[in-house]
């Protein structure tokens, strides 16, 4: 047995070192660098599918002939192949030359890592043997995840060498699967009796210690950009919370249940906590897998739905007009009378109508807010300025503005700021805050502070550097605006040469119209990854739970059919097993729930990484998938129930 023990710690290293995908977080981006569309990423993606469910059947046939040992070994050669072509790929046919070796291994290890599991270790253990094979893939996957941020950075093709350099000691480590168990071996593990596990306090407390720790940063982490480095940390601490809370806590919590004697000695409570007990060692890493992929799904499919269903709100927050034009410096600013004329000459050519026309000067810098007052960059939180003058101010906003001598006007959502601010200008001035700004800056999505000022006609003079901005709705369809904007763009570019020699473009044309298919086509190709993800976490899940119930119905046959011969009835058999099967289910989706709505600050800061806003929205989304979620896994009860009983009811 001590060589069957070596197969399984081989299998569970390469669960843990298949789910080191180091560029699994920027694997989009990684192609799209690489000069791909969203739409040559999704077709490569479906491509993979689609040949992978087809090679399904012949490699069922072929793994049947070489033996599972050979097949893996086969598949784990090329899957190194693969993840080296992607390391090297550059064109789509490269990155979908990979995806067809992909999709050769995902059909040629289906089911064999699961055979070569439960032969290497037996009925009695195979429960366990699957929790933990499916929590070190997790635990894999999301520790890469946290070395890609924290440590390998934008390097994406150093990630995707990692990755490579991980599929390699896959291989090296899968040539060293021995033997399989005998059925003899197999049928005296499932004759071995499971004794009652020892309560272990110190187990449970590190998994209070480590899900508590996890649910503290999710809480206090209030900067976007914090909780993006901080959310796999956060992550790791709350699935090795789960996982020894479910193994320690549940023992104690059925020792206690037990103690009780008004509710334990009732025959439905009877049977499953004493059935539970004794089988919670092995039980315990499949509900705790159970939690965690549960919680995948809500967290996946929520958060991705989030930015389908708001995408067009982003949008508009990014381009609030369909036209920007924007000079950088004072030399530039000549042009903007210009730029002004050619937009009118060439709406009115084009039979178009300019809407909301505004002219503005404007400056901005990073500096940094101390106790309210802004401050040079370093020496307090990070904030970005932004300032506009008198006659900017009215040109965006439509209203009059008085400002007397010395005052200015400023808008920060998140503080306010001291009554009296020096600025980098050398002059002081009062201070009033405003309740809300007509412009958006595009800097609220980095996760700082933004401040909006407005000072007195004038002021702007005193800045080193300012922006001259038109912009302006357009009627129309959106094809006309796209054609109206690339002709603007290429009327007002004027070229000129820097100090150096340099030839640059001296404005910069911002189209809605241009910009809107490639970022609504983002968004619903994450919406689509989404629910891809989404689904196989919930049919792994499914899976785990109705084979779980399944094994146990086979395991308690004999237990129920005595039962039933010293009296007791169908019916209290039912209510039994309702107790079990619901137990069983319900704990883990409690648990997941918990653990999503602790996620949600974290996620929500997240969110506003994308220019999403509204918390209500995210709140309805979380709890629409939630409600989907459950009511698919009452009908996985439901079937599962009825099959457990029909199992036990046979013996």
């Amino acid at each position: 047995m001590q060589k069957l023990n070596r197969n399984l710690r081989i299998m569970l290293v390469m669960s843990l070192l298949q789910g080191m995908v180091f560029y699994a977080p920027i694997a989009t981006l990684y192609r799209r660098a690489a000069g791909l569309t969203v739409f040559e990423i999704t077709l490569i993606e479906s491509v993979c599918m689609v040949v992978s469910m087809g090679l399904e059947v012949p490699w069922g046939v072929a793994a049947e002939r070489l033996g599972y040992r050979k097949t893996m070994i086969l598949c784990c050669m090329v899957y190194f192949v693969s993840k080296l072509v992607f390391w090297r790929a550059e064109s789509f046919a490269g990155f979908l030359a990979e995806r067809l070796l992909l999709a050769v291994v995902l059909a040629g290890m289906s089911g064999v890592d699961e055979s070569i599991l439960y032969a290497s270790c037996g009925e009695g253990g195979a429960h366990r043997a699957f929790g933990w094979y499916s929590a070190l893939g997790t635990a894999g996957m999301l520790l890469a995840a946290a070395l890609y941020t924290l440590v390998i950075g934008p390097d994406y093709r150093g990630a995707a060498l990692w990755t490579a350099a991980a599929h390699g000691l896959i291989l090296l480590n899968n040539l060293r699967v021995i033997r399989l168990a005998q059925p003899i071996e197999l049928l005296r593990g499932t004759n071995e009796g499971e004794r009652e596990p020892k309560a272990k306090y110190l187990t449970a407390l590190l998994g209070l210690v480590c899900l508590i720790a996890g649910y503290v940063l999710s809480v206090t982490i209030t900067s976007p950009v914090k909780a993006l480095v901080y959310f796999f940390v956060a992550v790791l601490l709350v699935i090795a919370g789960t996982y020894l809370l479910f193994i320690a806590l549940s023992i104690l919590v059925l020792r206690f249940l037990r103690s009780k004697k008004k509710f334990y000695y009732r025959t439905d409570h009877f049977v499953t906590v004493s059935g539970m007990l004794h089988r919670m060692k092995r039980n315990a890493a499949g509900l705790a897998s159970i939690c965690i992929l549960s919680t995948m799904v809500l967290v996946t499919i929520s958060t991705t739905l989030s930015l389908y269903v708001n995408s067009r709100e982003i949008l508009d927050m990014q381009f609030p007009r369909d036209v920007q034009l924007t000079g950088y410096s004072r030399e530039e600013h000549a042009d903007a009378e210009a730029a002004r004329q050619a937009a009118y000459d060439e709406a009115r050519t084009r039979g178009l109508e300019i809407r909301s026309f505004s002219r503005f000067g404007s400056a901005s810098d990073w500096l940094s807010l101390q106790a309210g007052a802004i401050v040079e960059q370093g020496a307090g939180e990070s904030c970005y300025v932004w300032a506009t003058d008198q006659a900017g101010y009215e040109s965006l906003s439509g209203e009059p503005v008085s400002l007397e001598a010395g005052q200015a006007l400023y808008y920060c959502a998140s503080q306010a700021l001291a009554e009296e601010q020096t600025l980098s200008d050398g002059r002081t001035y009062r201070m009033t805050r405003l309740s809300s700004f007509p412009y958006a800056s595009g800097m609220e999505t980095s996760g700082e502070a933004c401040v909006y000022l407005v000072l007195p006609d004038g002021a702007l003079d005193g800045f080193e550097y300012t922006n001259e901005t038109i912009w302006f709705d357009l009627s129309g369809s959106e094809a006309q605006k796209t054609a109206y904007a690339e002709k603007l763009d290429e009327l007002t570019a004027t070229r000129r040469t820097d100090a150096d020699g340099g030839a640059y473009t001296s404005s910069h044309l911002v189209s809605r119209q241009k910009n809107s298919p490639e970022i609504l086509s983002f968004f619903g190709a994450f919406f689509f990854l989404g629910l891809f993800l989404g689904t196989m976490f919930l049919l792994a899940t499914a899976l785990i739970i109705y084979y779980k119930q399944v094994s146990e119905g086979f395991d308690d046959q004999r237990a129920f059919s005595m039962l039933r011969k010293v009296g007791m009835t169908d019916a209290e058999v039912r209510a039994t097993i309702h107790t079990q099967v619901m137990l069983v289910f319900f704990l883990p989706l409690g648990a997941a729930a918990c653990h999503t709505a602790f996620a949600f600050p974290m996620i929500k800061g997240i969110l506003t990484l994308f220019g999403m806003s509204s918390v209500t929205k995210m709140l309805l989304c979380q709890a629409g998938t939630l409600a989907a979620f459950a009511l698919v896994y009452w009908a996985v009860y439901t079937l599962t129930a009825r099959a457990y009983y029909s199992i036990v009811h046979a013996g």
